[in-house]
């Protein structure tokens, strides 16, 4: 009996010869196998990435524009709400222990113990004092808040206004004077009321 070292390049062969049975040669294979497009996983054992491209999820291209930022709406009008139409002109000095809605012209002065709001269509020249006072029109004059001054985009604002809180948005035109801080006391410019509900079990 006679034994033969196994060499290196012995070794390799062997090692080559294996790979080969395992996922499989072109060598020698029929003509069908010539035919299949490769990268798929076929009789020769070989995989690719077809596979997983076929199941791979379309998804939808991300928007290029940006979202549109969300205005803020208008004050809802409540039957304690006191509204200048559309079509009415008004002159003169108006009180409310609420809120106040002018969607027409107003000349003179509006004091609203809630809210004062100037809608789009509006024309308003006169001196506004209310707790919070939004404006989406036209507003020539003086405004004193007690809580807070907002201006929404179509809003147009001429004179001076003096509230601790100022909001004005994009868009907005304002040639005013500012002043922060509330108003003296000796104006009386209402402030919100806010309201404590007592506890229940408590008297």
């Amino acid at each position: 009996m006679v034994f033969r070292r196994e060499t290196k390049v012995d070794a390799f062969q062997r090692q080559i010869s294996a790979l080969r049975q395992q996922i499989g040669s072109d060598e020698g294979q029929p003509e069908e196998y010539d035919n299949e497009p490769r990268g798929n996983e076929g009789a020769s054992g070989a995989y690719g990435f077809s596979e997983f491209a076929s199941n791979a999820v379309a998804r939808p291209a991300a928007s290029e524009e940006p979202a549109p930022p969300e205005l803020p709406s208008a004050p809802v009008a409540t039957p304690e709400t006191t509204v200048i139409a559309r079509n009415a002109t008004w002159k003169g000095e108006l009180q409310s222990d609420g809120a106040v809605h002018v969607h027409g012209r107003f000349e003179g002065s509006i004091r609203a113990t809630e809210d004062i709001f100037v809608a789009e269509e509006a024309e308003v020249d006169a001196t506004l004092t209310a707790a919070n006072i939004v404006i989406a029109g036209k507003l020539q004059g003086s405004v004193r808040c007690g809580a807070r001054f907002e201006m929404l985009p179509t809003g147009r604002v001429t004179g001076e206004v003096q509230s601790p809180t100022l909001v004005i948005h994009e868009g907005a035109n304002v040639t005013a004077q500012f002043r922060m801080g509330a108003p003296d006391q000796s104006e009386n410019v209402p402030t919100p009321v806010t309201t404590r509900r007592a506890a229940r079990g408590v008297s």
